[in-house]
């Protein structure tokens, strides 16, 4: 079984108002921790790399996974990169005080 049919599996066991939940606190997780993790050694470079990051998340929200994922596994484009961008405000806001 590939990686792919797994998936696919996985996401019907699961009601999608759940998956979509646990999407968006793995979005918002995953920038928070990157960019905490750039703050605890540098304030000013979590703020210059901030932009990359929410490039980054464009690319691939808006880019890689309508190209590459099932419609099953995409949610909103724009939830998602929201979350994304949530994720780095919270940790430059956490940084910062």
């Amino acid at each position: 079984m590939n990686l792919r049919t797994l998936a696919r599996k996985v996401v019907a066991a699961i009601s999608p108002k759940t998956f979509n939940r646990n999407s968006q606190y793995a979005h918002f997780g995953m920038a928070a921790a990157i960019y905490l993790t750039i703050g605890r050694f540098s304030f000013h470079w979590m703020l210059y790399l901030a932009p990359v990051g929410i490039a980054l998340a464009a690319w691939k929200e808006f880019w890689y996974d309508r190209h590459y994922e099932s419609d099953e596994e995409r949610g909103s484009d724009l939830e998602d990169f929201a979350f994304y961008c949530i994720g780095i405000a919270y940790a430059a806001v956490v940084v910062a005080l």
